[in-house]
């Protein structure tokens, strides 16, 4: 990257007219046309926040109705640039925007069976242990509450070890589950020459017995 480039900020595009499944209303959704990493924040879960950046969850919910959907399974019906100076029709003006899910929100999801394929159930549940990690990372909590840890422990059985993505996704949860033993096995047992960067600060973390999400 060259470090004299002028960032590029994080800027709104569209919005888009949606017909999302199982609604019977049709929803307006923001979006972006820009962002970017600069000043962001990684931590060892995989989350990344950064001042440039938005959590752009693929599960989210009608407000009024309450259905969870895919947002890659969604209709666009239409759109308008309102960044661009675009008037809104007025048909449009009243349609709700969507939302994004609370806790509750995601349990509800993966009760009802809406991951429907394994890299979606690995979505969901990833989702859920970031929103877990959430009151660690601002100092409001010490470790994930039990749900969390169950979720984390289905995460993990979920996973493969032999993704060189996965498996460090995998040694985390083990390290966020206390189960530092086997973390430590299996860094000994190695990583491919791919695998994440951040090994390092995790097997220092392991060695200190430190169990919960960290800055990367």
């Amino acid at each position: 990257m060259n470090p004299n480039a002028t960032p590029i900020p994080m800027l709104p595009g569209p919005i888009l007219i949606i017909n999302a499944p199982g609604c019977e209303r049709l929803l307006r959704m923001h979006t972006l046309s820009s962002s970017n990493s600069i000043g962001a924040t990684r931590w060892s879960d995989g989350k990344m926040e950064g001042p440039m950046m938005s959590n752009e969850p693929l599960l989210r919910k009608s407000p009024s109705e309450g259905v969870i959907f895919w947002i890659d399974q969604i209709e666009e019906v239409g759109q308008w640039d309102w960044f661009g100076g675009e008037a809104e029709p007025d048909e449009w003006k009243d349609l709700e925007f969507v939302a994004k899910l609370n806790e509750e929100d995601y349990f509800r999801a993966l009760a009802t069976g809406i991951a429907g394929t394994t890299k979606q159930l690995i979505c969901l549940r990833r989702e859920i242990w970031w929103l877990g990690n959430d009151p660690i990372r601002r100092g409001l909590a010490d470790g994930l509450p039990g749900r969390h840890q169950e979720n984390l422990l289905a995460l993990f059985d979920l996973l493969s070890g032999d993704d060189p993505t996965e498996r460090f996704v995998k040694l985390e949860a083990l390290r966020e589950m206390g189960r530092l033993d086997e973390a430590k096995a299996m860094v000994v047992e190695g990583f491919p020459a791919e695998a994440n960067p951040a090994l390092p600060v995790l097997r220092r973390l392991i060695e200190e017995g430190e169990t919960r999400v960290a800055k990367l």
